[in-house]
């Protein structure tokens, strides 16, 4: 048995513990029989005989946090009772932790943890044929939700824009947008604008406010006069959705922008007034501006 075992699986750690998870489901002669029949994916087989044993609430649960890249119980209850909630992500994962079920803890308390790649992958698969499309999309938005009430906005972010949310994923750059710019992160404004198609961005203010951010960290100055101006356009047809914080933090924005390019351009009185009347509109957490 050792011998056959260790050729099929060529002596692969996970095959090996996925062959002992169906050994104490099947037995040993039909896993070693049904592993004989197999076209050489062992480890798809393995996993796929081993859930087929679950109770229909593990695998739902399963197909459910298989699109998270790391979860923890809350986030699991978020999205499994948003979507059923007559079931208990609580004994779901118990049942993963009594055994073990290719879940890798990620801390030390084991609060958060993530599945094996290879099952997270089959897990995927499985589920864009179970669930659809449609209500994967609303997984994500459900996910995207969770992180963004606990301020982890890049998390967030990832979940907007698997469920193709470009609106969404814009609203989060905007909440994020202080933080990152106040600790000076050109790295993070830099991909952020690499995730959304041009055109979006142009007609967006607050995503152009970032492009200007990335070309000011770039010294590339005489680029950001046109987007100034395209700012102010899209402001005057300002949607009723902006509050007066939002429209006021983007005004002072453009305002410090219009004041450091009067300063390189020597005109010292403009650009006093500019950065006088920015000062005015801007809140003192907003330290870069």
């Amino acid at each position: 048995v050792v011998e056959q075992l260790e050729r099929q699986t060529e002596g692969w750690i996970a095959g090996l513990y996925l062959f002992s998870l169906a050994l104490r489901q099947d037995g040993l002669a039909a896993t070693l029989m049904a592993i004989k029949e197999t076209d050489g994916h062992i480890a798809e087989y393995l996993i796929t005989d081993v859930l087929a044993q679950q109770p229909p609430d593990v695998v739902r649960f399963l197909l459910t946090t298989s699109l998270l890249d790391r979860w923890c119980l809350p986030l699991c209850e978020h999205l499994v009772e948003a979507s059923a909630p007559e079931r208990d992500a609580q004994a779901c994962l118990a049942w993963l932790k009594r055994t073990n079920f290719f879940i890798i803890h990620l801390d030390d308390r084991q609060e958060w943890f993530r599945y094996h790649y290879l099952l997270q992958d089959l897990l995927r698969r499985w589920a864009l044929v179970r669930l659809g499309p449609d209500q994967i999309d609303e997984l994500h938005r459900q996910a995207a939700a969770w992180f963004e009430q606990q301020g982890l906005f890049e998390e967030a972010m990832h979940h907007t824009l698997e469920a193709r949310d470009l609106d969404q994923t814009a609203r989060l750059m905007q909440r994020a947008l202080r933080e990152v710019l106040n600790r000076e992160d050109r790295a993070t404004l830099d991909r952020w604008l690499s995730l959304l198609p041009d055109d979006f961005v142009e007609r967006r203010p607050w995503l152009l406010m970032l492009k200007c951010l990335t070309l000011q960290f770039a010294w590339q100055l005489e680029a950001i006069s046109p987007l100034l101006r395209q700012i102010e356009i899209l402001i005057a047809d300002m949607p009723v959705a902006w509050t007066i914080a939002d429209l006021s933090i983007l005004r002072g924005a453009v305002l410090t922008f219009q004041g450091e390019l009067a300063y390189f351009q020597n005109h010292m009185e403009q650009g006093v007034q500019y950065v006088q009347e920015a000062l005015a509109l801007l809140p003192e957490s907003w330290t870069y501006l």
